[in-house]
C-alpha cells in the first residue's frame, strides 16, 4: 500500500452528513454605528460571541477611536478580518471550534449568544457596574456545512465563519499528534462560594486554571489557555504513533487534582496542611498513564473524578513516498538457449520526504512476493541499489519496501522483462552440404 502525508491542520474536504469532524472558524466580524461602544475610561472593545459554550473574545485592530479621556471608545463601523492573534482574555487561543461529527445530518445545531466585553473576562455579565452591552442570545441555530461560509447575525455585529471538514487522523502509518485540552467536567468545588481551579499535569507540564469551573455544570465547561502560575497557555502535548498502533496513543505521567492555594505549592498536589482552617488540595488522583485508543479525532478521558475534554489540533504522518526510483533491467540469457534460466535485476531508490525531522531510518529492507527473494535484500537511500538476479520465469513480483524506522512501508510491482534465449536460429536460402 502507498501512504501519503497530510497534514490536517491544513488541508481539508467537502462536508458531507458522514462527516467525522465540523471545524467552524470564524473569519471576520461586520460592526456596524449601533453598536454602543465601550465603557469609560475602555480604549477598545471587544465583541465576544459564545458558542457551545466556547467563548472567542475579539479585540480588532482600529474599530474603536480609541477615546480614553471622554465618555469611552465609539466603535468604527466596517468589516474586520479576524485571525488567533486577535483573541484576547485567554478564553480560547483559537478562531477555530470544533462541532464534532455531522451526525448524520448537514445541518449542526449549535447554541449561539453575543455581546461586547466590558464585565469579567470569558462569561456574560447581564447586570452590575460593567454590565456587557449589546446582549444578543440566538439560542439554537442550524449550520448547513454544505456551505463553505455562513454568518450568525447578532444585533449590531455580524460574526462571518468558513466552515471545513479535515479528514480524520486515522492513517494506518507512524504520526505525530497534537492533544489539547479543552474543558474538563468535575464534581467538587472550591469551598462553599468559589468556582474550581482544576490542575492537570500532562506532556511533563503542570496547567491550572484559576476559579473557572462550575461544578454544577454538566459535561465538560470550556477552557481556554491555562493561568501563569505554573504552565502558562494551552495545554497541549505532542504524541508520536507507531506503526503498531498508528491510531493509538498512551499520555505518561498524567495527574490532576482541585487547587486550593491553602499551603505548599500551587503546582503540587498538597496534603497535610497545618492549623485548623489547613485546607489540602482535593480529589488528588495518582499519577497514571492513559490509554487514548482513538486519536482520529476529538474526544476525552477519565482520571479519578475529572473527565477532560480534548481536540486533535494537529496530525502530520511522519514519512511520504516521493518515488520509488523502479528500474527493471533488460533479460540476460546465461548464455545458453533455454528459457528457463534467463534472469534479471531491477534497481530501486526511494525518495522519501520527512514531514518530521528526522524520522527517516538509516536505510530499508525488502520481501517478495511470490519470491524467492533476491540475494540482498537491504538498500541505501540516496544511491539505486540493484537487486537480483531474479529468474524471469518466476513471474511478476511484489516487492515490499520497509524503511528501518518501522514507520512507512510501501509495495512496488516489479514486472519482469521477456524471456530471450528461445530464438530461433535463421536459416539462409542456398545449397548446404556436410
Amino acid at each position: 500500500m502507498f501512504f501519503c502525508a497530510t497534514s490536517y491542520q491544513v488541508f481539508s474536504q467537502a462536508c458531507t452528513a458522514d462527516s467525522p469532524n465540523v471545524e467552524l472558524t470564524i473569519t471576520s466580524i461586520d460592526i456596524t454605528d449601533a453598536c454602543a461602544g465601550d465603557a469609560p475610561l475602555n480604549d477598545a472593545i471587544e465583541p465576544t460571541i459564545s458558542i457551545n459554550g466556547m467563548i472567542l473574545t475579539f479585540q480588532p485592530a482600529n474599530s474603536a477611536n480609541n477615546c480614553t479621556l471622554c465618555t469611552g471608545s465609539d466603535v468604527v463601523p466596517g468589516n474586520y478580518s479576524v485571525t488567533d492573534g486577535d483573541l484576547i482574555d485567554g478564553c480560547s487561543n483559537s478562531t477555530t471550534i470544533s462541532l464534532g461529527p455531522a451526525g448524520g445530518s448537514t445541518m449542526v445545531g449549535v447554541t449561539v449568544d453575543a455581546w461586547e466585553e466590558d464585565g469579567g473576562a470569558c462569561m456574560l455579565d447581564s447586570g452590575g457596574i460593567n454590565a456587557d452591552d449589546d446582549i444578543t442570545n440566538l439560542g439554537m441555530v442550524n449550520v448547513d456545512i454544505t456551505q463553505p461560509t455562513g454568518s450568525f447575525v447578532a444585533g449590531c455585529y455580524t460574526y462571518n465563519y468558513s466552515i471545513a471538514c479535515p479528514p480524520p487522523c486515522e492513517v494506518s502509518a507512524c504520526k505525530e499528534v497534537m492533544l489539547c485540552i479543552t474543558g474538563v467536567d468535575l464534581t467538587e468545588g472550591d469551598g462553599l462560594l468559589s468556582d474550581a481551579d482544576p490542575v492537570l499535569v500532562i506532556g511533563g507540564n503542570t496547567y491550572i486554571w484559576d476559579n473557572t469551573v462550575d461544578p454544577g455544570d454538566n459535561g465538560c465547561t470550556p477552557l481556554g489557555d491555562a493561568d501563569a502560575t505554573c504552565t502558562a497557555g494551552p495545554a497541549c502535548v505532542t504524541i508520536t504513533t507507531d506503526m503498531s498502533a498508528p491510531n493509538a496513543t498512551t499520555l505518561m505521567g498524567v495527574q490532576a487534582w482541585e487547587e486550593d492555594f491553602d499551603c505548599g505549592s500551587s503546582c503540587t498536589a498538597d496534603t497535610g496542611c497545618p492549623g485548623v482552617f489547613g485546607d489540602d488540595d482535593d480529589n488528588i488522583t495518582s499519577v497514571s498513564n492513559i490509554a487514548i485508543t482513538d486519536v482520529s479525532m476529538d474526544g476525552s478521558f477519565m482520571i479519578g473524578d475529572y473527565e477532560w475534554c480534548y481536540e486533535i489540533a494537529s496530525c502530520t504522518q511522519l514519512l511520504e513516498l516521493a518515488s520509488t526510483g523502479l528500474v527493471v533491467s533488460a533479460c540476460d540469457d546465461a548464455g545458453t538457449p533455454d528459457n528457463a534460466d534467463d534472469t534479471y535485476t531491477f534497481d530501486l531508490n526511494p525518495m522519501i520526504t520527512e514531514n518530521v525531522a528526522g524520522t527517516l531510518g538509516a536505510n530499508y529492507t525488502i520481501t517478495a512476493a511470490p519470491g524467492p527473494p533476491p540475494a540482498t535484500t537491504m538498500g541505501n537511500y540516496g544511491a539505486a541499489t540493484t537487486f537480483g538476479p531474479l529468474l524471469i520465469s518466476d513471474g511478476v513480483q511484489t516487492i515490499t519496501v520497509s524503511d528501518a524506522s518501522g514507520c512507512i512501508e510501501f509495495d512496488v510491482l516489479v514486472v519482469p522483462p521477456a524471456a530471450c534465449s528461445g530464438v530461433d536460429c535463421p536459416i539462409t536460402p542456398g545449397v548446404w552440404s556436410k
